[in-house]
């Protein structure tokens, strides 16, 4: 508890540097107090970062998704024509059927 009464401790506090401000907040809420507080500062001006991390991140996996499907289409439409070009070659009906075979 302070000796000094309020006014002149609020007055001789803002002549302080911040390190010094910091140590008489530090007698005042207890070291617990002060990593709380720490805490929910650095929580507060964190949380907006991931927000926007991770919107970039949802709209590169929406990207990923998209090229997939791409690519399974291309793949399927090039497992055809393989499939008709096998078709076309096999010189019997028993390996032309093998082409179909999955």
């Amino acid at each position: 508890m302070s000796v000094l009464p309020r006014n002149d401790t609020d007055a001789i506090l803002r002549g302080l540097p911040a390190w010094a401000r910091a140590l008489a907040a530090l007698g005042a809420v207890g070291i617990l107090g002060v990593i709380a507080i720490w805490l929910v500062w650095v929580g507060g001006n964190t949380l907006p970062d991931l927000n926007k991390q991770m919107i970039v991140v949802n709209q590169q996996n929406q990207r990923i998704i998209e090229l997939l499907l791409e690519d399974q289409k291309t793949t399927e439409e090039l497992y055809r024509i393989m499939q008709r070009i096998c078709a076309a070659t096999a010189r019997t009906q028993e390996i032309r059927d093998g082409c179909f075979d999955r």
